[in-house]
């Protein structure tokens, strides 16, 4: 499969220089950088999923989507739909009190508003079975994971890896989490470069990959932003894609593959085997206490 990526970046882009595009990953000291393999990954998966909440109580996958890079290409790039009226049961196991009618009305709402692009009908007329859509899941993940694979995903071990957690349960598989050292979020690394001189966003002596991008996330700053659909598209996206691509968002074939572009983007700013050393204007003292303690006992979680 050919790669789509628009290696011409238009004029703004082109303008701006290494010292303007600060990437957190250059000040992560070499030991943690081992944690990946030691230079930023050339082959990962990214993915990601669109849900519809029920009274806000539980997320069911309504489509998921993925791809898999190989030397810096997308080589497989596959969207499943999952459609729950198929199998209604398990729909009522966690929403005993609801209806498929309102499930469907909560569905077209998000369409109308933007916030998915998976229309009831097309969900109707093309989305699988839930346990076999969840079977497809699983078995991509079990496989990639045994074989040691970096994930890649967007806001995944705040939002993701929990849905998929719960989703997952339908098929008896308990407690489902990637390892520590499996998933780059992108989200967290984002927010981070843009916090180089706050020592509170870089990693502590005994941080895996899990703990750093988790602290990352649960930390506030106000007016730093993040979000893939708005702050990354207009610093990164629009310019590799072009302006149009802005209505794909929501669609998680398409966010899996934003992934792989702000994967990329960020390559051409690394400097694999030098260790930038930051002036902090903030430092670990002004870490909530939990954190302080997790620095003590190494925490992974």
């Amino acid at each position: 499969m050919v790669d789509p990526i628009n290696s011409n970046h238009q004029q703004q882009q082109q303008q701006q220089t290494q010292d303007e595009m600060e990437v957190i990953v250059n000040y992560w000291p070499i030991s943690f950088r081992k944690l990946y393999g030691g230079y930023w990954p050339k082959n990962y998966i990214c993915f990601d999923i669109e849900t519809t909440s029920i009274f806000s109580t539980y997320d069911f996958i309504i489509q998921w989507g993925h791809c898999v890079v190989r030397d810096q290409r997308v080589v497989d790039r596959v969207s499943v739909l999952l459609d729950w009226s198929k199998e209604q049961n398990l729909f009522f196991q966690k929403c005993p009190n609801s209806n498929l009618d309102e499930f469907f009305k909560n569905v077209e709402l998000q369409y109308r508003h933007r916030k998915c692009k998976i229309h009831p009908d097309r969900l109707k007329r093309e989305g699988l079975p839930p346990l076999q859509g969840l079977n497809y899941i699983w078995s991509f993940l079990e496989r990639h994971l045994k074989n040691n694979s970096i994930f890649v995903a967007h806001n995944g071990l705040k939002f993701d890896e929990k849905v998929l957690r719960s989703n997952l349960r339908f098929l008896l598989v308990p407690d489902f989490q990637f390892g520590p050292n499996q998933l780059i979020d992108t989200n967290a690394v984002e927010k981070a470069s843009q916090l180089i001189h706050d020592e509170r966003f870089h990693p502590l002596p005994n941080d895996n990959l899990r703990s750093y991008f988790k602290r990352v996330l649960n930390l506030h700053v106000d007016g730093v932003r993040s979000n893939l659909p708005k702050h990354c598209y207009n610093k990164y996206i629009k310019y590799a894609l072009g302006d149009s691509c802005r209505r794909d968002f929501h669609d998680a074939s398409f966010d899996a593959y934003c992934c792989h572009v702000l994967m990329e983007e960020w390559r051409k700013y690394i400097y694999e085997d030098v260790v930038k050393k930051p002036v902090f204007t903030k430092s670990l003292q002004d870490l909530p206490s939990p954190y302080l303690n997790d620095r003590k006992r190494g925490q992974r979680e």
